[in-house]
């Protein structure tokens, strides 16, 4: 690199050398890096080509000469003596054998440590520092400012170290300021100098020296988490193995779970991000949790631990003695309980969620957060404070407290879900004990089977045991003692208190008057000043005593019996489907939710009850009784009268002839043995006679109704203003229905029924069995629509029946249906309305004017006597007239069809036509003549004896034809029709 081997000596161990460079350092980007490399590459030729002795001498300080043209520099280079050298120039620098330091100017400088342990100081300007062989250090010791130097990334370079270009570097000392140091992934040494510095060695065993100033051991640039030990670097793992701390007083952990562990001096420990643990030990310690769940042990000393983001614990888990520390007072003190130490004193706490105490007796009190409170070991009392709290107790007796709280609580060892007030969301583990506040509150103990110390303090309160020998003691106010298994002892207090069985596995048997009498997990109980009674979430059997200010049972859950005795009693259900017998006196009965009755089984006369008013009447034990909360009634042995209110209701009336009212809402109604009235109401209503002949009566309802007893259900009335009083009502043992003041179908099943209309124009199915059809006011319809085969049915002569009309009684009656196959149906004389539907029907009116419709089927209408209205329906129809010819009794055929239907002529009243054959059967002969039938108004021959007046509709009958005799008008058929004398047969 030398040109052609020249130099001259300038001064000794001082050379001017001539490069070949054809371009100038300025023509293009990058150049100066080439030429800095081109330099160092033609100076080592030069300096090994100089002879041994010539490299001994006087070290000369600078650059004596830079000349630089287009096409050649010379340049003066400062060269080593082999021995440790400090060479101060600008420009290129080479180093000897020896330790040398090489110190750069203002410009950009090379320079070139040699085979010793050098340290390169560039200075200002973008340097090249070769370190050569050996440990060697780029060194910002002169620089003015804090410099970022990163040896992995010379990128991320600031300060002096802006451009610097490291090559066989292994360490960096830094300036008086405040630096970040940076290694690469070889051993580094990081010196920090003055200043509060960041050393950051990355992989390798790194030599980490802080100087004066607060200096920090970095790993936030790890690719794993790292266990990093001020105190004892051989636990130290992951990037931090092998690292060394010389004066360093905190640690920055990684973005990945870090264990740093402080010394005995003041340490600041950051965690950076991860779910990471710092253990402060002794000292006045910062902890800083970062980003992430961290746990920080501050240790002893007076600590500043920071939770910063994520879930974070202060622990004590170190300490051996108990330690009083308050997250809502951000701060920890000497621990209050017996044991108490100091690791807590002078602690602050910023931005921690939960607390973990030490192995002695520790009281520890949350915020108004979701907070962690964990014992360990001793016994502990746990403050969770506001929030969705965990109190974990750790081993010993410990408690929850909410001794604090500013309004009432409800605490459940057992269940916590039930939370409420500042207990809402606590969760327990290993709690024994409970200690309300100074309100009402509600505490329950656990399911440990050691038994439960429950302290109700102020308010009125509600204890509640599980299994075990528990003590209840309920303090001031009025309080709930709530006994379980095992023989429990509760003090009432001040205050009229209770013992309770809510948390009682089975039913009780629970006796204010004689407690031996107890059974279940009341038997043992020993009760002090207790007034009331509660039971358990399921069957029990509650019973006051004859103090004269009367006793308050609850059966709370469960099908409970509530048994007040003599005396005013106040009975409250609870949940659970409950009986309540006041017994007498005027009394409080409360059913509570369930489906609960008040009962007078035990009464022997008759009793008035109504649900919908609230209250008993009359004399026997129900006088004065009040209701709430009660859905069903049970009466006496007496005729009893029970009405319910506009909720679904049970009336049971036992014996004797009772009146059930349901009114609204779905009613059950048992009318037990005797004869029965049940009246439903609104709503859908299940309706038992039971023993007896009962009645379901629809009297009070505002619409008519559809019954049918052979269904055993009720519907929405089907005819012209329908109610929905039936609708969904369902019937057992039921012999008889009453309809409404409206238009009722009404349905019996196969016995013999009474079916009552009232007003309104009725349906009365009476199905098989002699039935009594009472249709009321009206116009009214015994049907036999679901008959499954024809039926005789006669509204003048019951006696002629038969199928399932057969015994049939009928009052108020003016309408027939049949069924859906041939029926024989006969009017009366009121003027009635006949329905063949199906089949092939004979239909036969009354002396009145009558409406017969054939329906379905091929059929034979007869009018009678009266002007009767005649429709065929579908089929091949017979309209027969047999009766006497009148003005008065002319019937209307509304659907003739002509080449289908026929008109048939009894030749007893058309005796123009000779005289009867005697048979109902029309002969297959017996048709009448062509030349005897005519159209127009009038006959206009002898022949004529049928004449139909196509104009009018008008068919008349005339016996002699144009003879002396008028004849006269016996049918109305349709205008128009192609009638002629086929249309005719006689009988």
């Amino acid at each position: 690199m030398v040109e052609n081997g020249a130099s001259r000596e300038i001064s000794r161990n001082t050379y001017y050398i001539n490069v070949d460079y054809n371009k100038r350092l300025t023509s293009e980007p990058g150049s100066i890096e080439r030429f800095g490399r081109w330099i160092k590459e033609g100076a080592l030729d030069f300096w090994n080509g100089l002879a041994e002795d010539s490299r001994a001498g006087e070290i000369k300080n600078g650059i004596t000469e830079v000349t630089s043209g287009t096409e050649k520099f010379s340049v003066a280079i400062q060269v080593g003596t082999g021995k440790s050298d400090t060479l101060l120039a600008s420009g290129v620098l080479a180093a000897g054998a020896g330790h040398d330091i090489l110190m750069g100017g203002a410009e950009i400088d090379l320079l070139i440590g040699g085979s010793g342990n050098d340290i390169l100081e560039g200075g200002l300007g973008g340097d090249s520092l070769e370190g050569g062989i050996g440990n060697d250090y780029a060194s910002y010791k002169q620089s003015s400012q804090g410099v970022v130097a990163n040896l992995s990334d010379t990128a991320q370079n600031t300060g002096a170290a802006i451009g610097d270009i490291y090559n066989s570097i292994e360490g960096i000392v830094g300036s008086s300021f405040n630096d970040r140091l940076i290694g690469d992934a070889a051993d580094n040494g990081l010196a920090g100098g003055a200043g509060h510095d960041t050393l950051e060695g990355g992989l390798g065993r790194d030599r980490l020296r802080g100087n004066d100033g607060y200096d920090y051991a970095s790993y936030e640039n790890a690719a794993a988490g790292v266990r990093a030990n001020l105190s004892d670097r051989l636990q130290n793992t992951g990037e931090a193995t092998g690292d060394r701390y010389l004066e360093i007083e905190g640690l920055i952990g990684s973005t990945f779970a870090d264990h740093l562990t402080g010394d005995a001096a003041s340490n600041g420990l950051h965690g950076y991000s991860g779910h990471d643990t710092l253990l402060g030990q002794a000292g006045a310690d910062t902890l800083d949790g970062g980003v992430g769940d961290d746990t920080l042990l501050g240790g002893a000393g007076a600590d500043h631990l920071i939770g910063s983001y994520g879930i974070d614990w202060a622990s004590y888990a170190d300490a051996i003695q108990g330690v009083n520390a308050s997250l809502a007072d951000g701060r920890g003190g000497f621990g209050s309980l017996s044991g108490g130490g100091a690791a807590a004193v002078g602690d602050t706490y910023d931005n921690v969620e939960n607390l973990e105490g030490s192995h002695g007796c520790d009281v520890l009190a949350g915020d108004a957060g979701a907070n962690w409170l964990k014992g360990i070991g001793g016994d502990d009392i746990l403050q969770g404070g506001g929030g969705a709290d965990t109190l974990e107790g750790g081993a010993g007796f410990n408690w929850a407290s909410y001794a604090n709280a500013t309004s009432g609580v409800v605490a459940n060892l057992a269940a916590s879900a039930a939370n409420a007030g500042e207990a809402h969301g606590d969760i327990y583990i290993a709690i024994r004990g409970l200690q309300g506040s100074q309100h009402a509150d509600r505490l329950t103990g656990d399911r440990s089977g050691a038994g439960s110390a429950l302290s109700g303090l102020g308010g009125n309160d509600i204890l509640s045991a599980w299994a075990g020998n528990s003590h209840l003691d309920g303090g001031d106010g009025d309080d709930i003692l709530q006994s379980n298994l095992g023989a429990d002892v509760l003090v009432g207090g001040a205050g009229s208190d209770w013992a309770s069985y809510a948390n009682a596995t089975s039913g009780v048997t629970a006796n204010l008057a004689n407690r031996w009498a107890n059974t279940g997990e009341a038997a043992g109980d020993v009760y002090l000043d207790i007034r009331g009674l509660q039971g358990s979430q399921h069957g029990d059997h509650l019973m006051g005593d004859a103090t004269a200010r009367g006793n308050a049972l609850a059966g709370l859950g469960g099908n409970d019996t509530l048994d007040g005795g003599y005396g005013g009693d106040h009975l409250d259900g609870g949940e659970g489907d409950d009986i309540l017998r006041g017994g007498a006196g005027a009394d409080r009965l409360v059913g509570g939710s369930g489906t609960d009755w008040v009962s007078y089984a035990y009464t022997m006369q008759g009793v008035s009850v109504s649900l919908a008013n609230g209250g008993g009447y009359g004399v026997a034990d129900a006088a004065g009784d009040t209701y709430d909360g009660i859905e069903n009634v049970e009466g006496s042995q007496g005729w009893d009268m029970l009405a319910g209110d506009a909720g679904a209701n049970g009336l049971s009336g036992l014996s004797g002839n009772d009146t059930l009212l349901g009114q609204a809402g779905n009613d059950t109604l048992d009318g037990g043995v005797g004869d029965d009235t049940l009246l439903g109401g609104a709503g859908a209503d299940h309706l038992i006679g039971s023993f007896g002949i009962d009645w379901v009566s629809y009297a009070d309802a505002a619409g008519g109704v559809n019954v049918s007893l052979a269904e055993g259900r009720g519907y929405h009335g089907s005819l012209g203003g329908g109610g929905a009083d039936a609708a969904g009502d369902t019937y057992d043992n039921i012999e008889n229905l009453e309809g409404s003041h409206g238009h009722d179908v009404l349905a019996g099943n196969a016995g013999s029924n009474w079916l009552k209309g009232i007003g309104g124009d009725d349906i009365l199915q009476g199905g098989w069995g002699a039935d009594t059809l009472d249709g009321g006011a009206g116009f009214n319809w015994a049907s036999y629509a679901n008959a499954t085969s024809g039926v005789t049915a006669n509204l003048a002569n019951r006696w002629a029946n038969t199928g399932e009309a057969a015994g049939d009684v009928y009052l108020d009656i003016r309408g027939l249906q049949g069924s859906q196959h041939g029926d024989h149906l006969t009017a009366d004389a009121t003027g009635n309305a006949i329905l063949g539907l199906g089949g092939h029907d004979t239909l036969q009116g009354g002396a009145g004017g009558d409406a017969l419709e054939g329906g379905e089927g091929s059929d034979q209408l007869a009018g009678g006597l009266g002007s009767d209205q005649l429709v065929g329906g579908g089929g091949a129809d017979w309209f027969r007239f047999d009766a006497a010819l009148g003005a008065g009794n002319v019937d209307t055929v509304t659907d003739f069809a002509v080449g289908q239907d026929s008109l048939v002529l009894a030749r007893s009243v058309f005796t123009a036509f000779g005289p009867s054959s005697g048979s109902a059967v029309p002969s297959v002969l017996a048709y009448v003549a062509p030349g005897a039938f005519t159209t127009g108004a009038a006959a206009t021959s002898t022949a004529h004896r049928l004449v139909y007046n196509s104009v009018t509709g008008a068919l008349s009958y005339d016996a002699d034809g144009v003879g002396g005799v008028a004849q006269v008008q016996f049918a109305t058929l349709a205008k128009n029709l192609a009638l002629n004398a086929s249309a005719f047969m006689l009988i």
